[in-house]
């Protein structure tokens, strides 16, 4: 990757200040803890983050180069960085473009843990997926079989707000492939996405967990809200 802009360099330098100035030890160590001692917290809660978030956008706006900024993000050691790398990187959604895909795998496969991978995986991919639904088959075939179990399980999860255009066939694929794993966060992935379409179509989903040999997570995930 080049060396990143001025604009950039300050755009984060003014971003980390934000949270830096609000870094909280009380708060810190149990939200490391929380995360299985995987990252460093500044200790800023969700709540005070997404409104020292919208202050810093209508202050600063978007970053100049959205593939500059969240590369940037994820090289920092806190957290919340990250966090807030791909908020904004949500909120610039609409102008997603073909070639980003690079940088979405990107962030899906570094720094990688169930809070990151989740809201990628259904807000940020699953509408490039629905932008460039062509890129679906290519992309998705080549992340369900790798070895990486986060884009196993983003594949898993990134129809999960498409309700009536999930395309329950290909969802059933990913399952079959991925049903007999001891991995926790895919027995759990199955489960949340059955049970998430059966919100939009339960006799089909009743009706597959009927027939399918799913691990019991997977099985008592996608029946939870059966009667």
């Amino acid at each position: 990757m080049s060396a990143i802009s001025t604009k950039t360099k300050k755009y984060l330098q003014n971003l980390y200040t934000v949270f830096d100035t609000k870094r909280n030890e009380d708060n810190a160590g149990p939200m490391k803890a929380y995360m299985k001692n995987h990252f460093e917290f500044f200790g800023v809660k969700a709540t005070e983050r997404r409104l020292l978030m919208r202050n810093f956008i209508i202050e600063n706006g978007f970053p100049e180069s959205k593939i500059d900024f969240i590369s940037q993000c994820w090289l920092y050691p806190e957290r919340e960085m990250q966090i807030c790398g791909m908020e904004i990187l949500f909120k610039m959604k609409n102008n997603i473009k073909k070639e980003d895909i690079d940088l979405l795998e990107f962030i899906i496969v570094n720094k990688s843990w169930w809070d990151s991978v989740d809201f990628i995986a259904a807000n940020i991919v699953g509408h490039y997926f629905f932008t460039f639904p062509e890129e679906i088959k290519n992309i998705t075939g080549k992340w369900s079989v790798s070895e990486n179990i986060w884009l196993n399980r983003t594949c898993l999860l990134f129809q999960l707000k498409y309700k009536d255009y999930t395309d329950f066939k290909l969802l059933q694929t990913f399952i079959h492939r991925h049903k007999y794993s001891n991995e926790f966060f895919l027995q759990k992935a199955i489960g949340w996405a059955l049970r998430q379409y059966a919100k939009t179509s339960p006799k089909e989903v009743r009706a597959f967990v009927t027939e399918t040999e799913l691990k019991p997570l997977s099985r008592r995930e996608a029946l939870k809200n059966f009667s």
